[in-house]
């Protein structure tokens, strides 16, 4: 599937391959192309807590004070890619507590209650890229959101090796 075709459709899209093969670049193009007005938020899942409070407080959001050492509010990454695009780089690394936030929001969930908020926020309008390195069955990912992954549309990154022309 190619990149112009991909961004047409509100789907979920999976980009597949290796290190350094312009993942991000791609997702950043189907999001211009897609027509959405809202912004990119490109989060690295290799980079996000492992501390359940705070992978809530990320995803969802949360007031200032909500949990010990917070001293502003949290704007959710959700709630941050309203009207754009949610772009969730090395989902593969996505930590175990999150995986549940991010089926939730696949499944059709788009209100979400901010960590120890009286009420949910939303509906929220995104749209969902992932990137990974390797196949999704074959990451640590739970099989049901893998599965769920897999329903996306799949674009293949090819190495920079077999794209010379688009090395500057």
């Amino acid at each position: 599937v190619d990149v112009a075709r991909a961004a047409r459709f509100n789907d979920l899209v999976v980009l597949l391959g290796a290190s350094g093969t312009g993942k991000t670049h791609t997702a950043r193009q189907v999001h211009q192309l897609s027509g959405r007005r809202g912004p990119f938020v490109a989060v690295n899942c290799a980079g996000l807590p492992q501390d359940a409070v705070q992978l809530e407080a990320r995803f969802h959001g949360a007031p200032k004070g909500a949990y010990t050492g917070q001293v502003q509010a949290v704007l959710g990454m959700f709630r941050q890619a309203h009207h754009g695009t949610l772009f969730l780089d090395e989902v593969e690394s996505l930590p175990e507590t999150a995986q549940g936030f991010l089926l939730d929001a696949l499944d059709g969930a788009r209100s979400f209650r901010p960590l120890n908020a009286a009420a949910e926020e939303g509906p929220f309008d995104f749209r969902i890229i992932v990137a990974t390195k390797q196949r999704l069955l074959e990451t640590r990912l739970r099989s049901d959101l893998a599965n769920r992954l897999g329903n996306g549309v799949v674009i293949t990154v090819p190495s920079l090796a077999s794209r010379l022309e688009d090395i500057p």
